[in-house]
């Protein structure tokens, strides 16, 4: 910690993560290359797990439902999110597939903070339903909606971001967004959103 004041803590770090990076509303520097690796190796293990993941809720017949549905987007979104991060989220020429790459990681991105508040919201239209036929209607509203909004939001934020400020895909050191006139909340804006629904629905869960 640098400092403190009544509204505000100001923190400096002397590496990020990827999430860190993704989230970050001031230009990033330079990490230490070390540090970089284990970041690499990191996001390598992680998409190992979540391929693991993924076959299983394809190949394995006795627990596909919708929860186990809802786990299979989020993973696919993730493997994408990650193979994309690790393969270019430093390499910013040329710059056409620079804003075309970070298009696509702001979309997946996007997507699995939207798959995993319709996990929630799942869980929480599950808790609510104390009947059968209750339930049975909830599961049967949720297929209808889950691909949609899980894919469906996503694609119209970054539609409407990339349409009106293109140039602000890329910058010179990351294939992700210019900090310039607050584009970054077109990704922050949304996220920001998500997560306290998602933390007042899951405290909502949780026995008192």
């Amino acid at each position: 910690m640098v400092g403190t004041r009544d509204d505000s803590t100001a923190c400096h770090c002397t590496h990020l993560s990827s999430f860190a990076v993704l989230t970050a509303n001031y230009k990033v520097q330079e990490e230490d290359p070390m540090l970089a690796v284990m970041t690499y190796l990191g996001l390598g293990f992680s998409l190992l797990h979540l391929l693991l993941v993924a076959l299983t809720f394809l190949l394995c017949k006795a627990i596909q439902n919708i929860i186990t549905s809802l786990y299979l987007q989020l993973s696919l979104c993730l493997i994408l999110a990650h193979l994309l991060f690790l393969v270019g989220i430093d390499r910013t020429e040329p710059q056409v597939l620079c804003a075309i790459i970070t298009g696509a990681l702001h979309y997946l991105y996007l997507a699995c903070f939207t798959w995993m508040l319709l996990e929630v919201l799942h869980l929480f239209l599950t808790a609510r339903s104390p009947t059968v036929v209750k339930y049975c209607s909830v599961r049967r509203h949720i297929r209808k909606l889950m691909f949609p909004v899980g894919y469906g939001v996503p694609a119209v934020i970054v539609a409407i971001s990339a349409a009106s400020r293109p140039h602000l895909y890329g910058t010179s050191t990351h294939r992700w967004f210019h900090t310039d006139k607050g584009f970054i909340w077109t990704f922050l804006g949304p996220v920001s959103i998500i997560f306290p629904v998602s933390d007042d629905i899951s405290a909502f869960l949780l026995p008192s």
